[in-house]
C-alpha cells in the first residue's frame, strides 16, 4: 500500500513533467502508440477505464527504452533493485521497474526484455500489478458489424466507420488495432493505430472511427480498413490472443 501511494504521487509528476537527467539516446522498444491516421471510439462503455493501467501504458515504453538502453551500454550486476536505480531516475518508474522485474526474476526480467518477440508494455504494466490480467477462456469477443459511410468519396471526405461488437465473456487488458492497406498502385506499406482498452464487461458494443482523407495525398483508389481486438498486445506472447478481425473497404477517387 506504501508503494501504490508513493507511486500515485510520483506518477503524477512523472506524467506532467519531461525527464531532467540526460542520458544516452535509448535504443526503440515496442510501442502501443503508433502515427494516428484515425480517432477512435466505444460506444455504450458504462464502466470507467482503471486509470493507473493507461497511465503506466503512457509511460512504459519509456521506461523500456530506458532499461534496453542500459542492459545494451553498461551490462547488469545485481538484482531487481540495482538495475532500476541505476537505468532510471523518476520513482514511479523505479517502483514499476522492481515491480515487474520481481514478478518474474532479474534472469527472465532481462531474457524478456532483451530476447523473442519484444517487450510487451502491456505485459510490463500487468507484471507490475497497475494493469488488470484476466484471460477470457472460450469464445469471448466477436465483431457483428463493420461499415463505411460513405463508400466512395473524393479526397478531403471525412469516412465514417461504424461496426458493433459483442463481448460474450468478460475480457481483461488489451488492444485495439486498426490497420489501414492502400491501394497496390500506391506501393505503400500498411498504416497500423492501436488503441489500449482496460478490458470490456459482457454486452453489445458500438464502434466509431473517423478517417480524414486529406492525409492521404494523391493515392486514389481501394482502401481496406482492418479492425482487431486482442487479448494483451496484438501479436504478442504474454497473455495474448486475437479475439476477431473484421475488415471494410471504401473508395477514394480524385479530388474535386
Amino acid at each position: 500500500k506504501a508503494k501504490m501511494k508513493l507511486f500515485v504521487v510520483a506518477l503524477a509528476c512523472l506524467l506532467g513533467c519531461a525527464l531532467a537527467v540526460p542520458v544516452k539516446q535509448p535504443v526503440e522498444a515496442s510501442a502501443v502508440k503508433t502515427p494516428n491516421f484515425a480517432t477512435f471510439a466505444v460506444v455504450n462503455r458504462t464502466s470507467p477505464e482503471p486509470e493507473f493501467c493507461k497511465a503506466c501504458i503512457e509511460v512504459a515504453v519509456e521506461m523500456i527504452n530506458y532499461l534496453l538502453n542500459y542492459i545494451l551500454n553498461v551490462g547488469v550486476v545485481g538484482g531487481c533493485t540495482d538495475l532500476c536505480h541505476k537505468a532510471l531516475h523518476q520513482k514511479a518508474e523505479v517502483i514499476v521497474c522492481e515491480a515487474a522485474c520481481e514478478a518474474i526474476g532479474i534472469d527472465e526480467f532481462i531474457k524478456w526484455l532483451t530476447h523473442g518477440a519484444g517487450p510487451d508494455p502491456i505485459w510490463y504494466c500487468e507484471l507490475a500489478k497497475m494493469c488488470t490480467v484476466h484471460d477470457c477462456v472460450g469464445d469471448c469477443l466477436d465483431i457483428d458489424s463493420l461499415d463505411a459511410l460513405p463508400k466512395k468519396a473524393p479526397i478531403g471526405t471525412q469516412i465514417g466507420v461504424t461496426g458493433q461488437f459483442t463481448v460474450k465473456n468478460e475480457t481483461g487488458t488489451g488492444m485495439t488495432r486498426m490497420t489501414l492497406f492502400f491501394p497496390e498502385s500506391a506501393k505503400q506499406m500498411p498504416s497500423q493505430q492501436d488503441v489500449l482498452d482496460t478490458g470490456f464487461k459482457p454486452g453489445t458494443y458500438g464502434v466509431n472511427i473517423g478517417i480524414d482523407t486529406t492525409q492521404f495525398g494523391d493515392f486514389t483508389g481501394d482502401y481496406t480498413l482492418e479492425l482487431e481486438f486482442c487479448e494483451g498486445m496484438c501479436g504478442g506472447v504474454h497473455h495474448s490472443r486475437m479475439f476477431s478481425a473484421k475488415n471494410v473497404t471504401f473508395t477514394v477517387t480524385p479530388k474535386q
